[in-house]
């Protein structure tokens, strides 16, 4: 782990996914989201035919596809950022 923090992540559909208390480990190709942490943010997500949409209040607010067995969002990759970090260390 490198730290813990807020990570916003900027969907293709130009919404801005801020993860709060988020363990941030950039040497990672592959970073994971909990569906259960994003529905108490008051997200919700619905799967089918190998895609993912993520709605927020009933409206669509990102999109992903399965790949490798993982549902991958798509992300502008370039304006991905830490906002926030509250201790960082190795774990």
């Amino acid at each position: 782990m490198e730290a813990i923090g807020t990570f916003r992540l900027h969907l293709k559909t130009r919404f801005y996914l801020d993860l709060f208390e988020t363990f941030v480990v950039l040497s990672f190709r592959r970073n994971l989201i909990s569906i259960s942490s994003l529905e108490k943010f008051g997200f919700s997500c619905s799967f089918g035919n190998n895609k993912v949409s993520l709605y927020q209040n009933s409206n669509m607010v990102g999109s992903g596809s399965l790949n490798d067995n993982l549902y991958m969002l798509d992300v502008v990759s370039s304006y991905n950022e830490i906002l926030q970090i509250s201790s960082r260390g190795t774990k």
